[in-house]
């Protein structure tokens, strides 16, 4: 939802799907807009039933900015060979509402892969897509609503396993990973993420960073969203983490932002 102000900016209301089921609303701040605005906004989504929070605009905002890498890094170890239950199955354990698969099926993998080519557009190749999203648009896997995406679904919609269109095109001999090791590749891309968000200012508070990707995705509650995970591993651990991720895998999602360099030499955290 835009709204235009008399100035000639734009103001936004970033909904989730499902929109009737999904109880959280980003509002979204340009350069220009107004606190009259921002307030009208806000009061209009909460009558809606909604708890809002404000953000600075970024490409993609913040949730779906901050959700994107840990999406990407679960489809490469995918395309690697990393059998997608081992996936599935770690991150529902570190406290995923469901596997980041399964998400993706349920979001659209049509979605998906509008939302990794923007991010790519805009941050450059850490989040370049990759062959496998290439195929899954050229065979229409876009997940529950087309019946197949990484699972398979029948006519109610219900889940019938892995899709084996898709599972043809991993690495064949499967590449075993430990589950810690498969959380840190897709939280810590996240968590890093979000502290490029606050250093960038696209969120002002670390909290609001935290509701918003718990209530925006369901991004593990009772670890207090990905800062305040980041704050219980402390920082120089954080920070240790990236940098063995980032030796190991060249990719610059695990890059410690400056942020968490700060932090870490300090002693500080994200949370209050």
């Amino acid at each position: 939802m835009l709204v235009l102000e008399k100035s000639g900016a734009l103001r936004r209301l970033h909904f989730f799907n499902p929109v009737h089921l999904m109880k959280f609303v980003e509002v979204i701040q340009g350069e220009k807009t107004s606190e009259e605005t921002a307030a009208l906004l806000q009061v209009f989504a909460t009558k809606l039933g909604k708890t809002t929070r404000a953000f600075k605009d970024s490409p993609l905002f913040l949730v779906n900015r901050v959700f994107t890498p840990g999406n990407l890094e679960a489809m490469r170890m995918f395309e690697a060979g990393v059998p997608a239950e081992d996936i599935e199955k770690a991150m529902t354990k570190f406290g995923m509402p469901m596997g980041p698969l399964a998400l993706m099926d349920e979001v659209g993998l049509d979605i998906c892969a509008n939302v990794v080519h923007e991010m790519h557009s805009a941050v450059g190749e850490r989040m370049a897509p990759g062959k496998l999203l290439d195929f899954i648009k050229a065979n229409k896997c876009f997940g529950k609503k087309s019946g197949k995406g990484f699972y398979l679904y029948d006519k109610d919609g219900k889940r019938q396993g892995f899709n084996p269109e898709l599972l043809a095109q991993v690495n064949q001999t499967p590449l075993k990973k430990k589950a810690e090791e498969i959380q840190d590749r897709i939280a810590l891309a996240m968590v890093n993420e979000a502290a490029l968000c606050m250093s960038e200012g696209v969120a002002a508070d670390a909290d609001d960073a935290n509701l918003a990707m718990i209530l925006g995705t369901g991004w593990a509650p009772f670890r207090g969203g990905p800062l305040r995970y980041a704050d219980s591993l402390g920082s120089r651990t954080l920070l240790q983490k990236l940098e063995l991720l980032y030796a190991a895998t060249g990719n610059d999602n695990y890059k410690p932002a400056e942020l968490i360099r700060e932090l870490a030499a300090s002693g500080k955290a994200f949370c209050r």
